[in-house]
């Protein structure tokens, strides 16, 4: 899914929306030890369809725009489905990350 992301220049919450679900509060956080987490909720928007064993995937992005990074994660606080209306919290951790972010894509994959 490339669905535009908007809000971080404009001030406005980070918000990935499509037909089917809502990924929102995404941010970046640096952990002490210099590791860097992107985290966010999703938020399953399908009035007729469960996402079975559903995976986020967050990709980073360089200036020129090569991927040089790819993670997938399962969410915290839900088992193997995220059920019509439910939301579920991630937290994509990228051990001792160091290189300069340009871009980036959150996707979810169910």
């Amino acid at each position: 899914d490339t669905s535009p992301v908007s809000g971080a220049e404009d001030g406005q919450p980070i918000t990935v929306k499509t037909p089917h679900y809502e990924i929102s509060q995404i941010e970046f956080v640096v952990d002490p030890n210099g590791s860097l987490h992107v985290r966010g909720k999703v938020k399953n928007l399908s009035t007729d369809r469960d996402f079975r064993n559903p995976q986020v995937y967050v990709a980073l992005f360089d200036k020129l725009g090569v991927q040089i990074a790819l993670k997938p994660v399962r969410m915290a606080n839900v088992g193997g489905v995220l059920f019509r209306g439910d939301t579920g919290e991630f937290d994509a951790p990228f051990p001792k990350f160091n290189t300069t972010v340009g871009a980036y894509r959150v996707s979810l994959d169910p």
